[in-house]
């Protein structure tokens, strides 16, 4: 089966100095990966490269099959995506930004209330997006990533700014997508207890390193949570249990 998100050594430095170094990741399609790391591990400045918004130095990165290359990648349609803090036309409402994304990606309005509904924003009518509050923006920008049903999701700290019901909304409707649309959703958080809640698989990263990709499954089978796998990998410490191999 072809991975979702394939990453082959991928190297990036800025500067001189090393911000990714020698990354492989494997997302498998229809799973849930959670990517974790401290702020400033790398999670962002990878997910950047998967879009080439960053071009890598050395390695490469395969999308839903294809490879992407510098210029035009017609796969970019089938992906909806959250990297860093979205950015909308302020003076416009949730729908009409919507529409614009709509033109934008050749889609057409039919699903557009349905995604603001899923996301609990349906109802801001003519508001400017200028004054909603953090948390409304972030569900916006998860509409805006859902709006055209892709095939992958690649949501970089898609709960920040969220209170504690609406990070249990968002979960639960990944989730949801993940299970009736066999979405693949690759999702990065610094924050452990969460992306144990919603992630088959989780990718460590420190330092622009990739740790280790370890599946949840064998964790809880284990009887180790994710905090002290997590522990014991930044502090050197036993494991207990065998990351998956980043492949060649």
């Amino acid at each position: 089966m072809t991975n979702a998100v394939e990453v082959r050594h991928l190297s990036k430095s800025i500067e001189g100095s090393p911000i990714l170094n020698d990354i492989c990741m494997n997302v498998r399609q229809g799973e849930v990966y959670g990517f974790l790391g401290a702020n400033g591990a790398g999670k962002t400045s990878l997910m950047k490269t998967l879009y080439h918004i960053i071009f890598p130095d050395t390695g490469t990165v395969c999308l839903l099959g294809e490879t992407i290359n510098k210029g035009n990648n017609p796969v970019f349609s089938r992906i909806g995506s959250i990297i860093e803090s979205p950015v909308f036309y302020s003076h416009l409402s949730a729908y009409e930004n919507m529409e614009l994304h709509c033109r934008y990606m050749g889609a057409g309005y039919e699903n557009i209330m349905e995604t603001l509904s899923l996301l609990g924003i349906a109802e801001t009518g003519k508001k400017a997006v200028g004054k909603f509050s953090l948390g409304m923006k972030q569900r916006l920008a998860l509409a805006r990533a859902m709006l055209t049903k892709p095939d992958l999701l690649i949501l970089d700290e898609p709960i920040n700014g969220l209170d504690p019901q609406g990070i249990i909304e968002v979960r639960e409707l990944l989730l949801r997508i993940n299970h009736e649309y066999h979405t693949s959703i690759l999702i990065s958080s610094h924050i452990l207890d969460e992306l144990s809640k919603i992630a088959d698989t989780i990718g460590i990263i420190d330092h622009g390193a990739m740790l280790a990709e370890v599946s949840m499954k064998e964790l809880t089978a284990k009887g180790i949570d994710l905090e002290t796998y997590y522990l014991g990998l930044l502090g050197g410490g036993e494991k207990n249990v065998e990351p998956y191999p980043h492949g060649n």
